[in-house]
């Protein structure tokens, strides 16, 4: 009883004046811009993540918390990287939802309020709340979308792309680090952050 019906489009049909988008990636152009914006958030978040040794090493030769030991110290910087990874279902699914920009807008308000926030502490759970878990959330929101941006500008030229832009958190560790030391130095722990 029940027929099957088939349309098929007639000969005189024109095609489609609006043909789909390609499916390969434009392969350079743009793409590098993009790869370069990648490598700028990696060097901020992960360099400034790769900084929190020189925070430590301030922190325990100066007692700056009274009453905090050292796995205190030591469990804030990888608190912020423990909650960074954690948070991928959550930041695929903002991101899914949102778009992949304003969830990484959210990310760097956030990472950078942790850091205004850890400027303000006194007490080592100030530091547990802004310098580990505000910092590992925003930097969560701002790393991981950006993770899969490159693989839509390349191909042929993605593993370069990838290796220039994960290069930048090296460089960020490096920059980072060393300025995060001559600032405590020279200005004061409140200013370093």
């Amino acid at each position: 009883m029940d027929e099957e019906v088939r349309v098929t489009p007639s000969p005189d049909a024109e095609p489609s004046r609006n043909p789909s988008p390609p499916d390969t990636a434009p392969d350079g152009g743009y793409g590098w811009v993009v790869t370069t914006s990648v490598a700028i958030i990696n060097g901020h978040s992960w360099g400034i993540s790769a900084a929190y040794s020189v925070f430590l090493a301030h922190y325990l030769s100066e007692s700056t918390f009274p009453g905090a030991t050292a796995l205190m110290y030591a469990t804030v910087g990888s608190l912020s990287i423990g909650v960074t990874l954690l948070i991928s279902p959550l930041v695929t699914i903002m991101a899914r939802e949102l778009g992949t920009r304003p969830t990484m807008l959210i990310g760097a308000i956030l990472q950078s309020a942790s850091l205004v926030c850890a400027s303000l502490s006194y007490k080592i759970w100030h530091l547990f709340l802004s310098q580990g878990l505000l910092f590992g959330i925003g930097m969560g929101l701002l790393f991981l979308p950006s993770y899969g941006i490159i693989f839509q500008w390349f191909t042929k030229r993605c593993a370069l792309a990838n290796g220039i832009a994960i290069a930048g958190a090296g460089l960020g560790g490096l920059t980072y680090s060393l300025a995060v030391g001559a600032m405590i130095r020279n200005m004061s722990l409140d200013w370093a952050y």
